[in-house]
């Protein structure tokens, strides 16, 4: 790398998950509630495997807010925000398999592992990217 040049967070490779993280995880079916939106949060979740919506309500009913899958983590917001759900989140497959990280596990995973930290808030800054899109859309809309 020529010295005129920068790595950004995004070229970063995401770092594999260690090989005992399975056998940390839990099975859910479609249908099971990790939890509801206005309670407080005390973990955040890995998915190794099948698929996670997360929802708000609003007046007009429920707005989705996401869903993830193998690979994906949410959650994190409430571990590193005000501790509030902003959503909630429902299993939307049979099997899927999550990883539950809670609060001290995460302070240490970011203290102590550099590629966490990265990690974390290069997700965060591609949700903040998409919802100020989503709101712009809607400003449009609404113009």
């Amino acid at each position: 790398m020529k010295n005129s040049e920068i790595l950004l967070a995004e070229d970063l490779p995401s770092p594999p998950a260690p090989s005992y993280i399975s056998t940390m995880a839990k099975s859910y079916m479609a249908g099971d509630v990790l939890f509801i939106e206005g309670e407080t949060g005390r973990e955040m979740f890995i998915v190794l495997k099948g698929c996670v919506r997360i929802a708000c309500t609003s007046g007009e009913g429920d707005v989705a807010l996401g869903e993830f899958h193998e690979g994906d983590f949410f959650g994190e917001m409430a571990l590193v925000g005000s501790g509030l759900r902003t959503g909630t989140a429902t299993v939307h497959a049979d099997a899927t398999q999550l990883v539950a990280v809670n609060q001290g596990r995460f302070v240490y995973l970011v203290s102590q592992q550099p590629a966490f930290a990265l990690s974390i808030m290069r997700l965060m800054g591609r949700r903040m990217e998409a919802m100020n899109l989503r709101l712009s859309n809607l400003e449009m809309q609404i113009a």
